[in-house]
C-alpha cells in the first residue's frame, strides 16, 4: 500500500475518532467559527455518512486533506444563478448539507450557491472537525462599483501557517519558487508573477478561472469575527487605485447614497470590533 493511503486510513481513523467524542482533536477555540450554529443535522448518520465520503478520497498531507474538503463542496453544489435558491439554502443550513450528501451519493441536484454560501459550508465542515478557518474577501477595482469575491484560509498544524482554499472555483494558491502554498496576506504583499492557482484537477497557472480573479488581489480582507477582532486590510497600491470612488450597490461593499473610496467602505462598515486594521504594500 502506499503511503498515500497509508496517510488516508490514518486520518479516517482520526476522523471517526473526532465523530465519537466530537472535540477531542484540540485548536484553539477563538479560530473556531461555527457558520451553522442553527442546523440541526451536525451528528448521526448523516455527518458520519458525510465525513467517510470526504475521508476515502486519498491524501498525504493535511493540505491535500483540505483540499478534499474543498472538492467535495464545489463538486456537489451547483451554480445556476438562481438567487431565491441561493438565498434559500443560505437560510436552510440543514437543508443545504442534506443535499451536499444527497448528491455525493449520486441521488439527486445539489444546492445552488454562490462564494460565499460555499465558503460558509466548507468553514461548517471544517469546523466539525476542529479545524479552524477563517473567511476572506478580496476586491477588485475594475468597474464603477465596488465588487468582491468570497473563499477562505485554513490553518495548516503540520507547516504551522495558513493557507487559502477556494471552493467556489476550486483552487489554492502555491509559489512557483515551490516555497508551499499562500495565506491570504501573503496573496497581497507578493508580486503576481511569485504565485499562481492550482485547479482542482492539479493543472496550474493563470488559466480559466484562476485568470478570473488576477484582478482581485489589491485589496485583501482577513475576517477575523471569531476572534472577536477587528478585521486585517491588505491593499497592494499597484493593483488597486485606492483614490477611486465607487457607486453604490446593493451589496454589503458601499455606502448608500453616495460615491466612496474602498477605505471609506471599509471603515463605515467594518468596525463591529474596532476600527480594522490596514496595511498598504508598495511595489518594490
Amino acid at each position: 500500500m502506499s503511503s498515500r493511503h497509508k496517510f488516508s486510513t490514518k486520518y479516517t481513523i482520526l476522523i471517526a475518532f473526532w465523530l465519537l467524542f466530537m472535540g477531542i482533536a484540540k485548536a484553539d477555540a477563538q479560530q473556531l467559527e461555527n457558520p451553522f450554529a442553527q442546523a440541526r443535522l451536525w451528528g448521526g448518520s448523516n455527518l458520519t455518512e458525510l465525513l467517510e465520503i470526504i475521508a476515502a478520497e486519498p491524501f498525504a498531507s493535511e493540505s491535500e486533506f483540505f483540499d478534499n474538503v474543498r472538492r467535495f463542496v464545489h463538486e456537489n453544489s451547483v451554480s445556476s444563478g438562481d438567487i431565491e435558491a441561493v438565498r434559500y439554502y443560505y437560510e436552510q443550513p440543514d437543508d443545504m448539507i442534506l443535499r451536499l450528501l444527497q448528491s455525493a451519493r449520486g441521488a439527486g441536484k445539489g444546492p445552488d450557491m454562490e462564494c460565499y454560501t460555499r465558503t460558509r459550508a466548507m468553514m461548517g465542515l471544517l469546523y466539525i472537525m476542529k479545524i479552524a478557518s477563517r473567511r476572506v474577501f478580496v476586491m477588485t477595482d475594475a468597474g464603477e462599483e465596488l465588487r468582491s469575491h468570497t473563499f477562505l484560509e485554513v490553518f495548516n498544524k503540520s507547516t504551522n501557517k495558513w493557507e487559502v482554499q477556494d471552493p467556489e472555483f476550486n483552487l489554492y494558491y502555491r509559489y512557483v519558487d515551490g516555497r508551499g502554498r499562500l495565506s491570504a496576506k501573503e496573496l497581497a504583499e507578493s508580486d503576481l508573477s511569485e504565485f499562481e492557482p492550482c485547479q482542482g484537477n492539479g493543472k496550474c497557472g493563470w488559466v480559466a478561472d484562476g485568470a478570473t480573479l488576477r484582478n482581485y488581489f489589491g485589496l485583501v480582507i482577513l475576517d477575523r469575527t471569531p476572534l472577536r477582532q477587528s478585521p486585517l486590510v491588505f491593499f497592494r497600491a499597484d493593483r488597486f487605485d485606492l483614490a477611486k470612488r465607487f457607486k453604490p450597490s446593493d451589496h454589503r461593499h458601499s455606502i448608500e447614497g453616495r460615491l466612496a473610496t474602498a477605505e471609506e467602505v471599509i471603515m463605515s462598515q467594518w468596525t463591529d470590533y474596532g476600527p480594522p486594521e490596514i496595511t498598504i504594500f508598495e511595489k518594490e
